[in-house]
């Protein structure tokens, strides 16, 4: 990443899924924020990324979860 890009310093694959998802309002929840917040890192033995969008966004979302899978990443899409 270069230092204009919007995803500066953020962790690598942090910023290759919010790259994947531009354009659909998400933001990190959960046990990730929890881990950004009080390590200023992704924990190496949390296993997933959870991310949160608001309703009206989530068929975006869910447009996008081949670009994920075919970057290498199982996705699951669930409502709360």
């Amino acid at each position: 990443m270069t230092d204009e890009s919007p995803n500066h310093g953020l962790d690598p694959v942090l910023g290759g899924i919010l790259h994947a998802l531009d354009g659909v309002d998400v933001w990190v929840d959960s046990g990730t924020l929890l881990a950004l917040r009080r390590d200023q890192r992704l924990l190496s033995w949390d296993g997933d990324i959870d991310l949160s969008c608001w309703v009206d966004d989530i068929h975006d979302l869910e447009a996008r979860t081949d670009a994920l899978r075919a970057l290498g990443y199982n996705v699951a899409v669930r409502r709360l």
